[in-house]
C-alpha cells in the first residue's frame, strides 16, 4: 500500500496537479491519525472485553465510537460495532452499571442475570486503564530501541529570537536573542520547548500577572551574568495559552544559494552554518533576516562554519526584484535532528508528570488553565497527522503520551469512567450488599450528561482551533505561492572594445 500510494503522488505531481497531491497526502494522514487513534481505544476496550469473558460476564456489544452503528456484526453472542461518532469506545456489560445515556439500551435484559461479584468488577473496570498503560509501556520499548527524533528545542533553553512587538521585548528588562533560560517564576527549566521541565510549558502553566524569568546573559567581553525581569504575557490568538513572544535558538545552515546573489558570489555553500554577521552571534534565522535588513545594503563581514573551521567573508547585501528590502540571496535548512533513545521509564514519568500537572491546573483557581485548552479527539488526530508528515517515530512517541492520559484519566473515581465503576464496586464489596439501584442509575445518567457536555465544549474549542491553525497555514502558503521569487540581477559584463 505504501509503494502503490508514493506511486500514484508521484503520478499527480508529474500530471502537475500539485493541490490533488496535497489533498491525497493531507487525506492520507488524516485517515491513518484516524486508525492511530482507533487502535488506541480498541486495545482499552479489549481490556475490559478479556477481563469480562475471564470473569465470566454478560458482554452485549463492543464498540469503536458512540451513536448509531454504520457497521456491525455478531460474533459469539457479542455485536461488535463501529459507531458513527469517533471520541472513544465501550463495552456494554449490563452486569456492571447501567449506562444507557452513552451506550443505548442493552440488548440483555439485566434483571433476568445475576448479579455480578464486586471483585469481578473492579478485574474488569480495571482491565481498561491496565492495557492502556501496558500498550505505553511497550510503545515505549519500541521508542526506546528505534529512537525518536529530537529538535534544538528539546536539549536547550537559549533563547533565538524575540518578538520585536512581543512581551518580553517589551518587559523593563527586555530578553535577548543568545539568553539562556534558568528559570521561570523559580521553576528550573532544562529546554526551551522539550516534553517536560520546558520554558514554553513553564509560561502556559505560569499563574502570576508577570511571569518571572531568570536568565544567563553573555557580555559582549565574554563574561557572564544573571539576570531577573519580570515580564507580563498575552494570549496567543489560536491556542489561547500564555505566551511572551520568543523563539528557540536553532542552527542557521544554508540549504540553498540564489544564482547571482551576494552570498554566492562571497564563495559560501550549502551546508555551511552561518555563526555570526558582523561580529555578532546569531541565533535564529529571524534573528539574522532583521540584522541584514537594518544593516542595509553596505558590506558586513559574515562569519560561517565549514567542515568544523570558522571562517569568515566580506559580504554586501542587495535588494532582489520581487523584495523590498536588502538580502543576501540564503534559503535555509532546517537542522538534522538527533535521534534520542529516552528510557521507558522515562518516557511513562513524563507522560504521567504531564497529565498531573493538567489535572492540578484544572482544579487551581489562579491557573489559567481551563476546559477550551484540553485536547479532543480532533485535537489527537491533528497532532498525529502532523507528526506523520515528520517522523513515524514521533507518532510512536505521541502514542505512549496518549495511552498514559486514557490509563489515567479512566481510573479517576468520577462516576461513568472505570475509576467510578471501581469505587462503586469497593462501596458493595465493603457493605455486603449492592448499592440501590436508582442510586446507581441516578449519578450514572447525571454524570453522563455532564462527560457529554464536558466533551461538547472540549471539542468546539479543539475543533476552532484546529481549523484556524491550519486556515492560518494554508494561507501562509498560498501568500508564499504568490510572492515572486526572489532574483539577482548578473553582474554587467565588461564591455569589450572594438577593433
Amino acid at each position: 500500500m505504501q509503494s502503490l500510494a508514493a506511486n500514484i503522488t508521484l503520478s499527480l505531481a508529474a500530471a502537475g496537479d500539485t493541490s490533488l497531491v496535497q489533498w491525497v497526502i493531507w487525506g492520507g494522514t488524516w485517515v491513518a491519525a484516524v486508525f492511530f487513534l482507533a487502535l488506541t481505544i480498541f486495545v482499552h476496550e479489549l481490556g475490559h472485553f478479556l477481563a469480562a469473558r475471564w470473569r465470566r460476564l454478560v458482554v452485549d456489544r463492543f464498540s469503536i465510537g458512540f451513536g448509531p452503528g454504520i457497521w456491525s456484526r455478531k460474533i459469539d453472542g457479542v455485536d461488535w460495532c463501529v459507531s458513527a461518532i469517533p471520541v472513544g469506545g465501550y463495552v456494554s456489560l449490563p452486569q456492571l452499571a447501567p449506562m444507557e445515556l452513552i451506550e443505548g439500551p442493552a440488548s440483555s435484559d439485566a434483571a433476568k442475570i445475576p448479579p455480578a461479584h464486586p471483585r469481578d468488577k473492579i478485574i474488569v473496570a480495571f482491565a481498561g486503564p491496565l492495557f492502556s498503560f501496558l500498550l505505553a509501556l511497550a510503545t515505549a520499548v519500541l521508542v526506546w530501541v528505534v529512537g525518536r527524533p529530537s529538535q534544538e528545542a528539546e536539549r536547550s533553553a537559549v533563547i533565538g529570537y524575540v518578538l520585536k512587538d512581543g512581551p518580553a521585548a517589551q518587559a523593563p528588562l527586555p530578553l535577548m536573542p543568545g539568553d539562556k533560560v534558568l528559570a521561570v517564576d523559580n521553576r528550573p527549566v532544562t529546554s526551551f520547548g522539550g516534553p517536560r521541565d520546558s520554558v514554553v510549558e513553564a509560561v502556559v502553566f505560569s499563574k502570576g500577572e508577570k511571569i518571572q524569568f531568570d536568565v544567563e546573559r553573555t557580555r559582549d567581553d565574554g563574561a557572564t551574568e544573571i539576570i531577573t525581569t519580570l515580564i507580563r504575557p498575552r494570549k496567543d490568538e489560536i491556542t489561547d495559552l500564555r505566551e511572551v513572544g520568543i523563539a528557540s535558538a536553532d542552527r542557521l545552515l544554508v540549504g540553498k544559494l540564489l544564482p547571482n546573489s551576494p552570498a554566492a558570489a562571497a564563495g559560501l555553500r550549502v551546508g555551511d552554518e552561518l555563526v555570526a554577521l558582523g561580529g555578532k552571534r546569531m541565533y535564529s534565522r529571524m534573528q539574522f533576516i532583521d540584522a541584514i535588513a537594518v544593516h542595509g545594503v553596505r558590506p558586513i563581514e559574515l562569519t560561517y562554519l565549514r567542515g568544523g573551521r570558522m571562517a569568515s567573508v566580506p559580504v554586501t547585501p542587495e535588494v532582489p526584484s520581487g523584495s523590498e528590502e536588502p538580502k543576501i540571496g540564503i534559503q535555509f535548512d532546517m537542522p538534522p535532528p538527533v535521534i534520542v533513545h529516552p528510557s521507558p521509564q522515562a518516557q511513562i514519568a513524563e507522560s504521567s508528570a504531564a497529565v498531573l500537572e493538567v489535572l492540578r491546573a484544572l482544579v487551581d483557581r489562579k491557573s489559567h488553565i481551563g476546559p477550551r485548552h484540553m485536547m479532543s479527539p480532533v485535537g489527537m488526530v491533528d497532532s498525529v497527522s502532523r507528526l506523520l508528515d515528520v517522523d513515524m517515530r514521533l507518532v510512536l512517541w505521541y502514542a505512549v503520551v496518549i495511552n498514559v492520559n486514557l490509563a489515567l484519566l479512566n481510573i479517576l473515581p468520577i462516576p461513568v469512567l472505570d475509576g467510578g465503576h471501581i469505587v462503586f464496586s469497593l462501596v458493595e464489596w465493603v457493605r455486603r450488599r449492592a448499592l440501590p439501584a436508582q442510586l446507581i442509575h441516578g449519578l450514572q445518567s447525571a454524570f453522563a450528561m455532564l462527560l457529554i457536555a464536558f466533551m461538547v465544549y472540549v471539542m468546539f474549542y479543539d475543533t476552532r482551533r484546529v481549523v484556524r491553525q491550519r486556515i492560518e497555514e494554508h494561507e501562509m502558503k498560498e501568500k508564499a505561492r504568490g510572492v515572486p521569487e526572489l532574483a539577482f540581477p548578473p553582474e554587467p559584463s565588461p564591455a569589450v572594445p572594438k577593433r
